[in-house]
This record gives C-alpha cells, sequence and structure tokens, in this order.
C-alpha cells in the first residue's frame, strides 16, 4: 500500500483456527476483535468506534523486532539504524 512504501510492513492472516477462540479476559473492550478464519488480523481504529482496519506491524520500529525472526529477509533489506 502507498502509505507504507519504504517501511517493512507484516500482516498476519488466520489461516485455520484449530479451537473456538474465546475471549479470556472478563470486560475486554474487543479491540482485537476474535480472529476470523481465513480474514487478516484486524483491530478496532479507536476505542469508541467499531471501524475496524487491518492490523499492519512495522517490523523497522523495536517494538515488532520479534516478530522479524519470523521473516527470512536475506541480504536484500537492510537492518534499521540502531537508535
Amino acid at each position: 500500500m502507498p502509505e507504507h512504501a519504504g517501511n517493512f510492513i507484516v500482516v498476519l492472516r488466520v489461516v485455520k483456527v484449530l479451537e473456538p477462540i474465546t475471549v479470556a479476559i472478563s470486560g475486554y473492550d474487543m479491540y482485537l476483535p476474535i480472529p476470523q478464519e481465513g480474514q487478516l488480523v484486524k483491530k478496532r481504529e479507536t476505542r469508541w468506534h467499531d471501524l475496524t482496519a487491518i492490523y499492519t506491524f512495522n517490523l523497522d520500529r523495536s517494538a515488532h523486532k520479534a516478530l522479524r525472526l519470523l521473516i527470512d529477509r536475506g541480504d536484500t533489506i537492510p537492518p534499521p539504524p540502531e537508535k
């Protein structure tokens, strides 16, 4: 997508639900709706509306570095600069 140009962005698709997904936290606000088989993982745009958006992960941000282990980037994409 144009807004992600120049960034290493990942989205997650739920391929198969192996066990029924239930909410384990009492009073959870469903910021991350229950994933649906075959769909991309989504999040609510705000905590006050039911509008949803595809949940994207920028692997160049330190908060998402653990997800990098899932991706073989090879030598084609340089690592992000150290902060």
